[in-house]
């Protein structure tokens, strides 16, 4: 991860939210969060924590807006993929439509990361 800034990350127990007003606020702070690092990640590509925090935040805020959808706003980091695109990569012609694997759990993550690490270039 880089040496630039590290964010302290919301501590924050979801199934501890009881009420519209605390899920409104704990949901502002992830998003806020889950922001920062999509910056970090996407435009600097320099991360400033692990994929599975980032999954971790992720999963903690569709949590929260599933149990209160009237929180859940059309700018909200569940409704958006990744950020802006970075010039200096260009442009790719897929053969197939690109599809998100979405937040896989850690498990198949490391199954898959083992895979690909056994696959000769």
């Amino acid at each position: 991860m880089g040496d630039s800034k590290v964010v302290q990350e919301p501590e924050l127990d979801v199934d501890a939210v009881d009420s519209k007003s605390s899920a409104r606020e704990a949901i502002e702070r992830l998003r806020e969060s889950i922001r920062f690092h999509n910056y970090r990640y996407y435009v600097l590509d320099d991360p400033a924590i692990p994929d599975s925090e980032y999954d971790d935040l992720m999963r903690a805020l569709e949590k929260l807006e599933s149990k209160y959808p009237g929180l859940r706003t059309p700018d909200s980091p569940t409704q958006r993929v990744g950020g802006a695109p970075r010039e200096e990569l260009g442009l790719v012609d897929h053969p197939g439509r690109m599809l998100s694997l979405k937040a896989i759990d850690r498990p198949a993550r490391d199954q898959l990361l083992r895979a690909s690490q056994s696959i000769p270039l």
